[in-house]
């Protein structure tokens, strides 16, 4: 599989768009040729079947993408509150995105939609999101053990524990808010603020 060019990226592009609107099964070669303007040798240059190419689709659009630590730019002098704040703009830029690409209204249900196919058609899909969660309860806990040690919050605060409410803030939210497409940047920032000022010292 060669990968090293513009192209690639573009196939992905077009095929993420397409696995999320109608579902890998539902997804033919016809469909991805006519997405993309190419035949079918031409993409076969770049991968070798269907199957790796929803791999890759989900490598980049939903792995790569949901990253706390390409979704976040922080500087550890900041402290914890700063990084909320960057932590919601990051969120809300990746969402902004994704709905750019989706161009419908109920967005939210394809998203879950291509989550539940890559549940079912990748094998390793649940392996990587559990490292890709860890990664991010991982992120929190640093940033919280530095806020500690700085006196930003509270002694008495577990951090592993309280490093799960911050990941849970956003992942409840935006499955609750979500299904009903009412994801307010606002709303979601309250949470996170108004839990900030439970713990600070």
């Amino acid at each position: 599989m060669r990968t090293n060019n513009h192209t690639y990226d573009t196939i992905l592009w077009e095929c993420f768009k397409l696995f999320l609107h109608n579902g890998y099964k539902e997804v033919t070669f016809a469909d991805i040729e006519k997405a993309i303007g190419m035949t079918r040798g031409a993409v076969y240059y770049y991968v070798k079947d269907k199957k790796t190419l929803f791999h890759a689709v989900i490598n980049k659009y939903l792995i790569e993408k949901q990253n706390i630590s390409k979704k976040v730019s922080y500087n550890e002098e900041e402290g914890l509150r700063i990084f909320i704040l960057n932590y919601v703009d990051g969120v809300m830029a990746t969402r902004k995105s994704f709905f750019e690409v989706a161009e419908q209204s109920n967005a939210i249900l394809s998203y879950y939609n291509l989550i539940n196919n890559a549940l079912i058609y990748y094998e390793g899909f649940k392996e990587k999101v559990e490292i890709l969660l860890n990664h991010e309860v991982a992120v929190w806990e640093k940033v919280l053990k530095l806020s500690k040690e700085r006196g930003e919050i509270k002694d008495n605060i577990h951090i592993p524990s309280t490093a799960l409410v911050f990941q849970s803030i956003f992942h409840g939210y935006s499955y609750t808010r979500g299904m009903i497409e009412r994801f307010n940047y606002n709303q979601l920032l309250d949470l996170y603020l108004n839990f900030y000022d439970q713990i600070k010292a």
